[in-house]
């Protein structure tokens, strides 16, 4: 198969240069997350397979709008973030209204992310609402989940002055905001499914929490181009023997326009040759990335 079209056009855009350097870096998030899982994966397979001496390097990060300002510059090559918060930045919109990121071009739909409402089992939730008044893990400063949240808070007149008390962790933190007496209630964390971490968080008292469909429709009002009503399937994790009713929006490999195109051509004809293996390396590629990496 030939890469689509849109990436052939992409790629006759950007600025031609003869190989520059002897590698390149995705950032991505952290490790327990879901963006550096496959940050590493799409490195594994383009190392694998590349015939160049060139490498490709997964890079730790906070998260989404972290990876934006750092491609933007130019400090690392790629990135990943939520399709909502990417046009956002490359259009100066939202959080980016006088910070618009001009030097970033979007590539190819990676996965989706669910947001997933994760609580102690003695904490009762029976929807978004319920969130409230409570000691709540918000997510750290730079990640994409964070500035989801922000824009879901939006649609529900609230703030952070809303919660009894906020934790400012990462998702690979979650265990010890969650896990611990006398700290947390419950997360709201964005991301991938299945993912290494939330299968650790069932061995300790811990639910995934269902979203009122009325609550799921307000939400989809953010973004109907990337936001859509889904479930985490059942038996997903341990002790989880229901679908999780949720939505869910698409996230985005992008990278600097003025990242090497030979490179670039190299990397995106490696990812479409060797797109069943990279499924099975991440299995929360399917079907989005499938079905937007063929034509």
């Amino acid at each position: 198969m030939k890469i689509k079209s849109s990436l052939i056009i992409l790629l006759l855009l950007l600025p031609f240069n003869a190989f520059s350097q002897n590698s390149f870096t995705i950032t991505s998030g952290t490790k327990s997350a879901m963006y550096y899982p496959v940050a590493s994966s799409m490195c594994q397979i383009y190392n694998k397979y590349s015939t160049n001496d060139i490498e490709c390097i997964a890079k730790e990060s906070k998260g989404a709008h972290s990876n934006l300002n750092l491609v933007n510059l130019g400090t690392y090559d790629m990135g990943i973030a939520q399709n909502v918060i990417f046009d956002d930045a490359a259009h100066g919109k939202g959080q980016f209204k006088n910070n618009a990121k001009r030097n970033i071009v979007k590539l190819f739909n990676l996965h989706y992310e669910y947001l997933t409402v994760i609580s102690r089992n003695d904490v009762e939730i029976k929807g978004f609402s319920d969130i409230f008044n409570k000691k709540v893990n918000i997510g750290n400063v730079g990640s994409g989940s964070r500035v989801l949240l922000d824009k879901m808070l939006n649609e529900f007149d609230k703030d952070l002055n809303d919660f009894v008390e906020i934790y400012e962790k990462s998702g690979s933190d979650l265990h010890e905001v969650l896990c611990n007496d006398g700290l947390a209630d419950l997360a709201v964390y964005t991301v991938g499914h299945p993912n290494q971490g939330f299968a650790k968080l069932a061995n300790c008292n811990t639910k995934i929490n269902s979203i009122d469909d009325e609550e799921i429709d307000k939400f989809l009002t953010i973004s109907p181009k990337y936001f859509i009503r889904t479930k985490i399937p059942a038996n997903t994790y341990l002790h989880q023997p229901v679908a999780i009713n949720t939505f869910a929006l698409s996230t985005t490999l992008f990278t600097n326009k003025d990242f090497d195109q030979d490179i670039l051509n190299d990397f995106l004809q490696i990812m479409q040759d060797n797109k069943e293996e990279l499924v099975l390396l991440q299995p929360s590629l399917h079907p989005l990335f499938k079905s937007d990496i063929s034509s």
